[in-house]
């Protein structure tokens, strides 16, 4: 802002004061910034302040001395000087200003249904998806232990069948064929081995973990709300 920007400015939050004021007061800034030289123009304006102090400072000036010497002051030429002040303090109208906790019902609203949610979540886990989880493990667990048995059962034999045709020296058909057969079953008893320890290393941990993951945040879920609500009540 220079020298002419604020005696503009000035001059216009002024209009409020009869002419002759108005005048006098510009002239009396024009006259202050030009002893001070157009060097310290930036200086004196950082002086003064804003123009909008310097006018309402002159008339409120006015006025107080207008109202202390007896003389009559125009009402629309006070309310305009004040208007400005009463925009600035002025509160807003009631059915603008938001009522207290405005917010918080709507908030509590959420939280409430998060939380209906999260037990519906719950009591369809516990009586859904937990027993279809035992279901399974069960079959699982009997089925690696089938496979176990089965392996030990082949394993026994198929050592029981070589073990005979080695001390039939091989000397027939029989016993050569029984030794075949005993490496086959052992061979299939390692199948079956390798069966039980998939189902019992890979698929029963798997099925852990999903019983975990769907667990895991309605039941974080619902603490959070418990909490919350815990916490509500302690502070009321």
């Amino acid at each position: 802002m220079n020298k002419t920007e604020f005696l503009s400015c000035l001059a216009f939050r002024l209009s409020s004061l009869p002419f002759d004021e108005r005048e006098t007061a510009v002239k009396y800034y024009e006259e202050y910034f030009g002893d001070a030289g157009e060097e310290n123009e930036q200086a004196i304006i950082a002086e003064l302040g804003s123009p909008d102090a310097v006018a309402d400072s002159i008339i409120k000036d006015y006025f107080n001395t207008a109202e202390d010497a007896g003389e009559p002051v125009n009402s629309s030429d006070a309310d305009a000087s004040t208007s400005e002040q009463q925009l600035s303090t002025t509160p807003p109208p009631q059915d603008q200003v938001p009522p207290p906790n405005a917010n918080q019902p709507r908030s509590s609203q959420k939280s409430g249904q998060n939380a209906v949610v999260s037990i519906l979540l719950i009591l369809l886990v516990v009586f859904v998806i937990f027993p279809l989880f035992i279901g399974l493990s069960s079959a699982v667990i009997s089925v690696a232990t089938g496979f176990l048995g089965a392996m030990i059962g082949l394993l026994t034999s198929g050592i029981a069948l070589i073990i005979e045709g080695i001390f039939s020296g091989f000397s027939t058909a029989d016993s050569i064929m029984c030794t075949g057969v005993g490496l086959i079953l052992i061979s299939l008893s390692m199948v079956f081995a390798a069966g039980s320890a998939w189902l019992a290393f890979k698929v029963f941990p798997a099925l852990i973990r999903f019983l975990v993951k769907v667990l895991k945040d309605p039941f974080n879920n619902l603490t959070k709300q418990i909490s919350t609500w815990v916490n509500g009540g302690a502070t009321q």
